[in-house]
């Protein structure tokens, strides 16, 4: 049985099965392409009422991505827009983001589903990927 502790006293079972429910992400140019490290970003527009929940929730996302070798993780609130909060990780590589894709597990999804329904309404999380640029004089294969 797979717990959870952050931000939850009680013990609950997890379906930690893959549940494939991100989109696939976008194609890199060339295959040298997949060693570049990755920044993940994801906005949300939270109500003040919901801050709480949506704290804890994030807290508990970020303990599962931590499984997948994401490391850097924060969660900053926009200083002109208090509303809106933006959760950003790293992987090491594109490739250990793709596999990341493929690890996401039905508890995760429904953790995620739980965070989506606390936004403010008719808004979604916007994901955004960044990749490492290539330096200058690598050559792009």
């Amino acid at each position: 049985m797979a717990t959870s502790g952050a931000g939850s006293h009680m013990l609950r079972e997890q379906n930690l099965a893959p549940s494939m429910h991100w989109p696939a992400p976008i194609a890199l140019e060339t295959t040298a392409d997949l060693d570049r490290p990755v920044m993940i970003e994801i906005t949300y527009v939270v109500p003040t009422e919901q801050r709480t929940t949506i704290l804890d929730l994030v807290k508990e996302l970020t303990d599962a991505r931590s499984h997948s070798d994401a490391y850097g993780w924060s969660l900053m609130q926009d200083a002109a827009d208090p509303a809106r909060m933006i959760e950003i990780w790293r992987e090491t590589s594109w490739m250990q983001h793709l596999r990341h894709h493929e690890r996401v597990s039905v508890a995760d999804r429904q953790l995620q589903e739980r965070i989506k329904r606390l936004l403010e309404e008719n808004t979604e999380p916007v994901i955004r990927h960044f990749v490492a640029p290539v330096q200058h004089g690598q050559v792009k294969s």
